[in-house]
């Protein structure tokens, strides 16, 4: 399966998303799959694949667990409301799945202010929503937005005068299950560096 710029406002309607129509952006989706079906296995231990996706001139706005369990939390601890309010400018997928696995080779999620990163390994299980998570999360945000909530010592972390995001410490982590994940925020590991 391969599209390339496909009109994600096109693609997100087709899903039934609300409000899909407002969304802009451009997809690039390239899904090799192959495998043997075996009766009473489950599908995702049949299948090797590899997914590779990027979305690109975007003004997409999380909403629900990233928006509710990440965002919100996360723009409340730092003093940095605009990570609510600042859309998506682009995104980018790289997954594969072999033997049961399902691999995040790279998961990058960016705005104007912020990017949010991860990689990491889960076994599948038989009942795909059953499938346990523990994916890191990096974040960097725009320094001047730490500057001005007070946190010079975050912004700092960034070397001066080449990057305008600053690399937080890892505090972020996505835990829970596929059909329920919960996001944590360890405010302890990132306020240890005040």
């Amino acid at each position: 399966l391969n599209a390339e710029k496909a009109r994600a406002g096109t693609l997100l309607t087709a899903l039934g998303r609300p409000l899909a129509q407002s969304y802009t952006g451009l997809l690039d989706l390239k899904l090799d799959a192959q495998g043997a079906l075996i009766p009473d296995q489950p599908l995702h231990r049949q299948v090797q694949a590899q997914l590779t996706a990027s979305l690109s001139e975007s003004n997409l706005l999380l909403s629900g667990f990233w928006e509710n369990q990440l965002l919100k939390p996360l723009a409340a601890l730092l003093r940095v409301p605009e990570l609510t309010r600042t859309p998506i400018d682009a995104a980018s997928l790289e997954l594969s799945l072999q033997d049961g696995v399902a691999r995040i080779v790279d998961a990058t999620v960016q705005s104007a202010i912020a990017t949010f990163h991860t990689q990491g390994a889960a076994a599948l299980a038989d009942r795909l929503l059953d499938t346990p998570l523990s994916l890191p999360i990096e974040a960097k945000i725009d320094r001047d937005l730490l500057k001005r909530a007070g946190l010079e010592w975050l912004e700092r972390q960034a070397p001066e005068g080449i990057a305008t995001l600053a690399q937080l410490p890892q505090f972020i982590q996505i835990a829970g299950l596929l059909g329920n994940p919960q996001a944590s925020l360890n405010s302890e590991n990132l306020l240890n560096l005040a």
